[in-house]
């Protein structure tokens, strides 16, 4: 009985509600709306990413593994830790490899470039010793040549000194025998004034016979001139000249001082007489005191050319 009621109010309501223009418009207006938001929906929904849902299980199953299960699995563990190992060893190894071979590579580097620069030095030694050779060479034939220039001017000396000493030897031969002439005939005077008492004139040239008289003194003087005449190498061009000399001795006969008295002019003449006179170290001198410091500790004594 209220069913009943209930479906007449709604009835009546709807056909109060449709009969009404403003009420149909609602209900398009209302429709156009819930199809267009139906519409972005679906749109909306097409182009969104789905979410994951999880299930969560309601039970979890579980079971005791066997020791085969279990040694099975240590295996399959143990293989994997060997292959990691193993790939880390290979990887290691690798890394090793090239680093030998980097160092391998360095020390080849390193070992041509010493090469080179052994190779380097080594030319510059021997470009160094071929010029070193080169200049013993040089200096060889230089001191060969000096030598050779030596050889030839000692040889030359040596044959001028050997003419020389020729002609002083031919000089001295000549010197020697006019000498010894004059010794002969001092000695002649000597042994003929010993047998008689007759006084002997002196001669001009002054050649070691100029005797006042013979007597022990005068003995003395002729040896003296004829020692010194003996050493006396005269100047060419020396004729008519004269020189006198002091001689001064001492009681030994030792030659203490000798000088130019007088002068004959030239210098070389005066010269020859001293070293004539020089060369001589110790003369002869009589052995009475009172005879040597009278006659023959000052004396003078002439020089002149003999004549020819």
């Amino acid at each position: 009985m209220t069913n009943s009621r209930s479906s007449d109010r709604v009835a009546k309501n709807k056909k109060i509600g449709l009969a009404n223009p403003e009420n149909r418009r609602s209900l398009v207006f209302s429709i156009i709306l819930h199809l267009v938001m139906v519409a972005v929906l679906l749109f909306s929904w097409d182009f969104s990413e789905s979410v994951k849902r999880i299930e969560q299980p309601a039970s979890m199953k579980a079971r005791v593994l066997s020791a085969a299960e279990l040694e099975a699995l240590r295996a399959d563990k143990q293989q994997v830790k060997d292959a990691a190992l193993k790939e880390k060893k290979k990887k290691s190894d690798l890394e090793a490899k090239k680093k030998r071979l980097k160092d391998e590579k360095r020390r080849k580097d390193l070992a041509k470039k010493k090469a080179a620069e052994k190779k380097k030095q080594d030319a510059a030694k021997k470009k160094a010793l071929i010029k070193k050779k080169e200049k013993e060479q040089r200096d060889k034939k230089a001191r060969e040549e000096k030598q050779r220039q030596q050889e030839a001017e000692r040889k030359k000396r040596e044959q001028e000194e050997r003419r020389k000493a020729l002609e002083d030897s031919k000089t001295e031969t000549a010197r020697s025998e006019k000498q010894l002439e004059r010794e002969r005939r001092l000695a002649e005077r000597l042994a003929q004034a010993s047998s008689s008492d007759v006084p002997i004139v002196q001669d001009a040239n002054a050649s070691g016979s100029g005797l006042a008289e013979i007597s022990e003194r005068d003995r003395f003087i002729a040896l003296i001139r004829s020692r010194v005449e003996s050493r006396w190498h005269i100047p060419p061009k020396s004729r008519g000249l004269k020189v006198v000399l002091r001689i001064r001795l001492l009681p030994s006969g030792e030659r203490s001082r000798v000088e130019v008295v007088s002068s004959s002019g030239s210098k070389a003449f005066d010269t020859s007489a001293l070293n004539a006179v020089n060369s001589i170290r110790i003369f002869p001198v009589p052995d009475d005191p009172a005879l040597f410091d009278r006659y023959f500790r000052n004396f003078l004594q002439s020089f002149s050319p003999p004549e020819e």
